[in-house]
């Protein structure tokens, strides 16, 4: 029933992040698109506090300190870094290089994107750097 959800509700692009860390709610139709507000946003902030590791894969190479540390991994990092980087373009990525607003994907993620913007920072204090670190 949850995949004929999200095919009927088309939820994928509204706040997806938000409603994975919420749980179950996220999913079972009592949310409908455009309802995430602020307050799902702070529980989802809660939930991602919990976790021990938290990387953005557009800084994998200075947060996978944590992937080493937390969990002593060190084999797969160097594939895993090439492929976190295949096909990434960061000046194509972004639209034109001019601010002409919120997108209508930022509009519609906003809680998302404060949520991405919280787990940045989580990322940051976890991967403070220690003195035998480089």
């Amino acid at each position: 029933a949850l995949g004929v959800s999200l095919m009927d509700n088309d939820i994928s692009g509204d706040n997806y992040l938000t409603r994975i860390l919420i749980g179950k709610k996220g999913f079972d139709g009592t949310l409908p698109i455009g309802s995430i507000t602020d307050e799902h946003g702070e529980e989802a902030k809660k939930k991602l506090e919990q976790f021990d590791i938290i990387l953005l894969l557009e800084k994998f190479e200075q947060h996978k300190v944590q992937l080493v540390s937390h969990l002593g991994w060190t084999e797969w990092i160097g594939v895993a870094n090439a492929r976190s980087k295949e096909g990434w373009n960061e000046e194509a990525s972004s639209e034109s290089g001019q601010d002409n607003g919120p997108t209508t994907f930022e509009l519609n993620n906003f809680v998302d994107l404060a949520l991405y913007k919280h787990a940045g920072a989580l990322a940051e204090h976890l991967t403070a750097p220690e003195p035998a670190r480089k």
